[in-house]
């Protein structure tokens, strides 16, 4: 992309302000392949927030000029086949190969997402004691006061780490309102303690950087966890965080994670 669009790609990929994160994120593509053979397919997401949605056609342009630019260190060429905008509940194609690409594609709010998410879950506001199981799809990096998390976070930890993502967010691409920020910390809910079963580790990870021939840090929690208490109220929580992605890095496809929940009878108790 730097070689196609400079400016862009320097407006969009180098060091912004501090905590300010990028206006996008990449989800990798589910798969441990290291090595492709000619004619394989790869496919990812891209997600724009707010105002970055404003030069998504330089995205895609960057994207088809680099397919001819060339992949890797030997430059491999590759072609797009396909783009599509996912939408709550719908895929729209935006570009096919041999077609004109839509002028226009679609756009979704994060709250057409929430209401979906949850319509999905069949989830409504209740005491229920639950089950919440979280599953890092890729790694998590949480941060503390003296450095990386190194263990599963407390549910109030992460509730925390989702809605500091989000406020960040909010306040760099779309509206740097006080009172906006007022109604996120009012809707956050008082969680009361919950057991937390952790089955996580701490998985080091260096990417090798080729611009300073240096390899960034980029470990961080992989694994499961639950935790067990009346914790209906974190559930749209963690859909927003499923969504935007959470901790550190999470431009690059980290913080990604998927979870699911069961009710439990409130005569269930915990072993071990």
């Amino acid at each position: 992309m730097a070689a196609h669009d400079k400016a862009f790609f320097d407006a969009w990929f180098t060091t912004k302000a501090p905590q300010q994160p990028l206006g996008f994120v990449i989800r990798p593509p589910e798969t441990d392949a290291l090595y492709f053979s000619a004619g394989d397919q790869l496919t990812f997401e891209l997600i724009l927030f707010g105002s970055a949605n404003e030069v998504r056609d330089d995205f895609f342009a960057s994207i088809w000029q680099w397919g001819a630019l060339g992949l890797g260190p030997k430059r491999a060429p590759f072609k797009v086949v396909s783009i599509d905008a996912v939408l709550p509940g719908i895929t729209q194609p935006i570009f096919l190969a041999g077609m004109p690409p839509l002028e226009e594609p679609p756009i979704a709010s994060v709250g057409e997402w929430l209401d979906h998410d949850l319509h999905q879950l069949n989830w409504t506001p209740n005491s229920e004691r639950v089950c919440l199981n979280v599953r890092a799809l890729t790694r998590i990096v949480l941060k503390q006061e003296n450095g990386k998390l190194l263990e599963a976070p407390s549910l109030d930890t992460f509730v925390s780490a989702i809605e500091r993502r989000l406020q960040l967010l909010i306040r760099w691409y779309f509206d740097d309102d006080k009172q906006l920020f007022e109604l996120i910390r009012q809707a956050r809910p008082n969680l009361p303690e919950s057991h937390l079963i952790s089955s996580v580790q701490f998985s080091e990870w260096m990417r090798p950087q080729k611009s300073t021939g240096q390899d960034l840090p980029f470990g961080g929690l992989l694994g499961q966890w639950s935790y067990v208490g009346h914790v209906q109220a974190a559930i749209p929580w963690l859909i927003l965080g499923k969504l935007l992605h959470v901790g550190s890095k999470s431009s690059f496809g980290l913080g990604q994670y998927d979870f699911s929940f069961a009710a439990l009878a409130e005569s269930y108790q915990m072993t071990g």
